[in-house]
């Protein structure tokens, strides 16, 4: 089940940065740190009503931001003017991986923005992967 996360589960959702982190650092993928992502990068998506967690028989086995924004780096990306969401920080138990608990993820995303009245979704990553950038998609 996926739902809006709650101020309970900010500790957990930390937990499963780390893990997350330390699982990429292991692949080679530096892309997450010790100083990102922490628990005050989660309690701010909390606050904006933006942070979600797909969570089994009471276990966080993933967790994603879902804000609408328009941040300047997604400025030079030419696509129509709308109201578009963003997907940041999405995680899943690195043990689960290859489960569909990150489609399930993206679908509820897709489908939580157009329920707001987006028009676009953008999905947050790294400056170094620029080879990944393109334009949105519409939704």
């Amino acid at each position: 089940m996926i739902r809006h996360a709650t101020v309970t589960d900010l500790d957990d959702i930390h937990q499963l940065g780390r893990l997350v982190t330390e699982n990429l650092h292991s692949l080679g993928i530096d892309q997450w740190s010790a100083s990102y992502p922490l628990r005050s990068h989660f309690e701010k998506d909390l606050n904006q009503s933006g942070l979600f967690v797909y969570e089994e028989q009471g276990v966080i086995l993933g967790a994603m931001a879902l804000l609408p924004e328009h941040d300047p780096p997604y400025l030079t990306i030419p696509f129509s003017e709308g109201k578009s969401y963003v997907i940041h920080r999405i995680m899943v138990r690195p043990d689960l991986m290859r489960q569909q608990i990150g489609k399930q993820l993206f679908s509820f995303a897709f489908d939580y923005a157009k329920k707001q009245g987006a028009e676009w979704m953008k999905i947050d990553r790294s400056e170094e992967h620029t080879s990944e950038l393109q334009s949105p998609n519409t939704i």
